[in-house]
């Protein structure tokens, strides 16, 4: 029994239910924001410990822990990656974008960077950001394409 819930909850996850269905949830009942911001501030360094070690850790490795980059964190939410990047990369200028207000909130509350935005209008100019990262925040966005189109404009010729 339990194999068969596990096959079927990889199969829902390869066809794109599971994102969908928390995007919907989410979307009707604004689980996340702004309603349930503290609460999802409260469980998200539990949450995403482990996947957002793991993107610090590759952005080190990518950049160099002494590198003076911009970095910038589409989708922060109460900015836990942006702080774990920050602390990796003291000399890089780390800056999360959040569209929610109470997600900006509770982030400045934290003393995290994070500004307003989304990822289909980001706050910078042209080609002025090495690095682009997201975490758990695509299936948020409205146009998924309009925000590629976005990343692709900020980011400077070899970023990332």
């Amino acid at each position: 029994m339990v194999l068969l819930l596990a096959l079927a909850l990889v199969q829902a996850v390869r066809r794109g239910l599971v994102v969908r269905a928390i995007r919907a949830v989410d979307q009707r009942g604004n689980l996340f924001a702004p309603r349930g911001a503290r609460l999802y501030a409260a469980l998200s360094p539990r949450i995403t410990r482990g996947i957002h070690g793991r993107v610090v850790a590759d952005v080190v490795e990518l950049l160099g822990s002494d590198a003076t980059a911009t970095v910038v964190d589409v989708g922060a939410g109460p900015g836990d990656l942006v702080r774990g990047l920050a602390a990796r990369l003291p000399a890089a200028h780390v800056v999360g974008v959040e569209p929610s207000d109470a997600m900006r909130a509770i982030a400045a509350e934290r003393g995290n960077a994070v500004v307003a935005g989304s990822a289909e209008a980001l706050p910078f100019p042209g080609a002025s950001v090495d690095l682009v990262v997201s975490t758990l925040s695509a299936h948020h966005w409205p146009d998924p394409a309009a925000a590629l189109r976005e990343l692709a404009r900020i980011l400077r010729p070899g970023g990332a």
